[in-house]
């Protein structure tokens, strides 16, 4: 067992494991090979191997800047035909704290989440569960002894390049901590009784400034959580859980993509260094100054914030928008078929199949949607 798809990319690199083609019930069964595009650098990023038959859907994420990291995080999902087994990665969750104040309102004034940092097993249990699956029942929550390894592995690369470019210099001082949690929930799925283990890695970078006269240092930590979703009908997610770990494992990356990206993550790494030397404690004593500039950009700021977690919200739920091209409406349709046809009165059919043309065939006139 790993957690190595919820490290993503690190420094332009994916970490790669091995898929064993086993089928849910330890049978051989067949695979195929699907992709997964970086829709920032405009190419294919990898590919995923996925049992035959499955649906699949994936892509890079990056954040905005700001309070959203630039990292490159990998979300999809692969399910069975029966809907109810599958894995799913989700897009990151971040958010920030601190013991100064006014930071926090400027950061809040941008559009950023504003919580403690916390341990996977209370993010998994106060934010992602009630928010993702109400009214599941909670189950026992255990550790992921390999995935903690790897994550402590990286989490201490991190800290080491951090001490070096920083060098001697007494402050900023900065460190970064993290753990992985599983926790077993039981729901119902569309009529269906499931089990899940919900896995979720999260980390924390503490970030201390220099103390001012009689006063403590100013202390601000930004943080991150990724979650994993493997589920099942219920009884059968022991015997899942191996080959769901084999699809997470097995995301390979281009060489072509990993070229480009390491490209990226040098200049973005090189600014962060200049940053980190230069004006850690500058900016934070500059606080006043930008705040009017904060405050003008909080209306932009909420919006985006807004229509991402509205696309978070779509993701989990298993809906995207779909628009009219004859009206230009937009609506909420279900994400689990890959084309949706209207007609005059509203009424949608959907369909996986791009021969499958309800016109001449189901009464009225039918537009193909577009899917956004």
């Amino acid at each position: 067992m790993s957690i190595a798809f919820l490290l993503g990319v690190a420094c332009g690199q994916v970490i790669l494991g091995q898929v064993i083609q086993t089928s849910p019930s330890g049978n051989a069964t067949s695979t195929k090979t699907v992709s997964i595009s970086d829709p920032a650098l405009e190419m294919v990023a990898g590919q995923v191997r996925i049992p035959e038959g499955w649906k699949f859907e994936g892509t890079v994420l990056r954040g905005a800047g700001g309070c959203e990291s630039l990292q490159p995080r990998l979300a999809f999902r692969a399910l069975h035909p029966d809907g109810a087994t599958g894995v799913e990665l989700l897009r990151s969750y971040q958010w920030s704290w601190g013991n100064n104040k006014q930071a926090l309102q400027i950061t809040r004034n941008q559009g950023c989440v504003v919580m403690p940092p916390m341990k996977a097993a209370e993010f998994a249990s106060k934010i992602f569960i009630p928010r993702a699956r109400p009214g599941a029942r909670v189950g026992e929550i255990s550790a992921v002894p390999e995935s903690a390894e790897k994550l402590a592995n990286a989490i201490g690369q991190y800290n080491r390049d951090t001490a070096a470019a920083l060098g001697r210099k007494p402050y900023p001082k900065i460190r970064k901590s993290g753990d992985v949690a599983k926790v077993r929930i039981e729901y119902v799925l569309n009529g269906q009784p499931v089990e899940e283990y919900v896995i979720v890695s999260t980390t924390s970078v503490e970030t201390n400034y220099t103390p001012g006269l009689n006063q403590p240092a100013p202390t601000l930590y930004e943080c991150e959580a990724t979650v994993a979703v493997i589920r099942s009908p219920r009884g059968q997610l022991a015997a899942f859980e191996k080959r769901a770990w084999e699809i997470f494992n097995s995301p390979q990356a281009t060489p072509q993509w990993i070229q480009k990206q390491n490209q990226v993550a040098a200049y973005q790494a090189q600014r962060r260094n200049e940053a980190i030397v230069k004006g850690g404690q500058e900016a934070l004593e500059n606080i006043n100054a930008i705040g009017g500039a904060s405050q003008r950009r909080t209306a932009e700021m909420e919006k985006a914030r807004h229509d991402g977690a509205e696309n978070f919200k779509d993701y989990l739920r298993d809906e995207r928008n779909a628009t009219n091209p004859n009206t230009g409406a937009t609506s909420k349709v279900s994400s689990k078929h890959n084309y949706t046809w209207v007609n005059e009165n509203g009424r949608k059919y959907q369909t996986d199949s791009a021969s499958d043309n309800p016109n001449g065939r189901l009464a009225g006139n039918w537009t193909l949607m577009q899917n956004k």
